[in-house]
């Protein structure tokens, strides 16, 4: 079975933490990194080119959709967005 080089970008540490907890015992996934914003997350996506990324949609610099339009779309991985917000849509 392949396994996935993934990474989660959120702002909350909390969350980070709990969706590590669930990934860990994973064989198919290869948690490589867990990052706080959107500007890191874009510079990472990039640079490292993971195959899964969690993404929190609401953040302080920038947003989730905001770091997608700035991925490089010769190598753009699967996404997963994530939210704790009950209202999410682009833009925000």
């Amino acid at each position: 079975m392949p396994s996935y080089k993934t990474i989660i970008v959120d702002e909350d540490s909390s969350a980070r933490q709990q969706l590590a907890k669930l990934l860990k015992d994973r064989s198919d996934v290869d948690l490589t990194g867990e990052y706080g914003n959107g500007l890191e997350a874009i510079r990472v996506i990039n640079a490292e080119k993971p195959d899964l990324v969690f993404l929190e949609v609401k953040m302080p610099d920038i947003s989730g959709f905001e770091v997608l339009e700035n991925v490089d779309s010769n190598h753009f991985p699967t996404i997963i967005i994530t939210s704790e917000h009950t209202e999410c849509r682009p833009g925000i």
